[in-house]
Formats: C-alpha cells, structure tokens, sequence
C-alpha cells in the first residue's frame, strides 16, 4: 500500500484551472463518472480526445517520401509508442496499480531510448531537394525478363531514389519472389541488393557534383535516397575511393585543366 501511495499521481500545487473552477483530482472511474460533468474534467476529456484524433490522423495522411526525411514506418512506430503511453498512463492513474505504474514508467524509459537512439543514428534533416526531381509515375511495368523488369524500374522510374525501397518493395511491383530478385541483380552486377542501390544513389551524387561542387551535400544525399549524411558518406567512399568534399574538390580541379 505505501509503495502504491509513493505512485499515486498528486498535484498539490494546481488548485484551480482557467474560470476560477476547482481542479478535480480522478483516481478512479469512480471519480470520473462523479465528476464527469465538472468544467475541468470535460476539459481535461476534450483535451484527450484531441490528441487521439491528431495522432490517429498522422496514420491516415498520405506520406509522400519526397518531402520529408522521416522514415514512413519510424511516424506510424511514433504514433503506436504515444497510444500506448496516453493508455497505460489512464490505466494506472485509475486503477492506482503498482504493477501498471511499473509498466508504465518502463514504456517511458523504453521510448525516451528509442528516440534518443533514432535521433543520434538517424539524424532528421528537413531539406529542399534540387529543382527537376519529379515523383516517379504508377504506369505499369513493361514485359520482359526479370533483370529487364528491375533495370525499368531503377533507370526510368528510379526507385532508388525512395529511401524506403526495398527488395520487397521491389519483388512485390514485380509479382515475384524476393530471392529472384536478389539473385537476378547479383547475377547482372555481382553487387547485393543494397550495395547495387546504393552504388546508383551514389552514382548520382557523383555526376551532381561533376556538375555542381558547391551543391549543398546533405541536400544532395537526400535526393540521391539516403537517409542520414554519415551512410551516404561511407557508402560514396566505398564506391569512390573519396569523401564526396574530395571527389567535389577533384573535379574542380579536373574542369581547370
């Protein structure tokens, strides 16, 4: 029981809201239904409705990869974290559990790791893309063999270019398999899946600094269909042999001679 009280939600210093009312301390249903009709209470009710129906809302507005640098599944991982921290935080207020306040404090300590994980590992960068990069159209794939399929879909719809491309993504625009579709890009260039997109997104990075070395980099490796400058770094120096800023500053050079 003490170690229950230790927990129970107090708000010692809040003894009246906005108007003048009363504030209402819930620690049961009980509570809530006695005071349902009370000013705070109602206020404190459309408040959470609020917010449910804003983060139900960031699952159902259509995410265009184009126009942000967020990871589509990292927005719907964020919404489900939210749910259920607005869920157990009801749970134990009303049930006054020690069990779900345990449950509760830990889904915090988990989410507060997650978040900080994602953001020094995967560092968002809101950018502006460069002008002439269109999004790529649904018409239908042409017939034809399968690296024929696979070579449509990254020369002329450049499917590299969405960070979220996958060799799922890939086998299921396709209708097939997604070992054939690994096997048959191993097989045309000797590179796995992920070292053949990113070998293309580095490609391009390449001939949009032979074009332009002032080109701001991190707006370039979104374009090109990384997702965080440090990747895109190791995977140009992988494939170049240079640092991006190297390979920038070669190409000046190259172009006064």
């Amino acid at each position: 029981m003490a170690f229950r009280a230790a927990f129970r939600p107090r708000y010692p210093a809040i003894d009246t809201i906005a108007g003048g009312d009363k504030y209402q301390t819930l620690l049961s249903t009980d509570d809530l239904m006695e005071h349902l009709l009370e000013f705070n209470v109602l206020l404190r009710l459309l408040g959470v409705v609020i917010v449910l129906l804003i983060s139900l809302s960031l699952m159902a507005i259509p995410y265009n990869w184009r126009e942000t640098s967020v990871n589509h599944r990292w927005i719907l991982r964020t919404v489900m974290i939210a749910q259920v921290i607005s869920v157990l935080f009801f749970v134990q207020g009303f049930t006054s559990s020690a069990v779900a306040q345990l449950i509760h404090l830990l889904w915090l300590c988990i989410s507060l790791f997650y978040f900080t994980y994602f953001e020094l590992r995967e560092r968002l960068l809101p950018v502006e893309l460069p002008s002439g990069i269109g999004g790529r159209s649904n018409s239908t794939v042409p017939k034809g063999d399968l690296w024929q399929q696979i070579s449509y879909l990254m020369d002329i719809k450049e499917y590299w270019r969405d960070p979220d491309t996958s060799v799922e993504t890939i086998s299921k625009t396709l209708g097939t398999n997604r070992i054939y579709v690994a096997r048959s890009i191993k097989e045309h260039t000797g590179m796995s899946f992920n070292d053949y997109m990113n070998s293309r997104r580095v490609e391009y990075m390449a001939t949009m600094l032979r074009q332009n070395s002032e080109i701001n980099q991190k707006t370039l490796f979104f374009a090109a269909g990384f997702r965080s400058y440090p990747t895109a770094h190791r995977n140009f120096t992988k494939f170049k042999g240079c640092s991006p800023t190297e390979y920038s500053m070669k190409s000046d050079y190259d172009n006064t001679r």
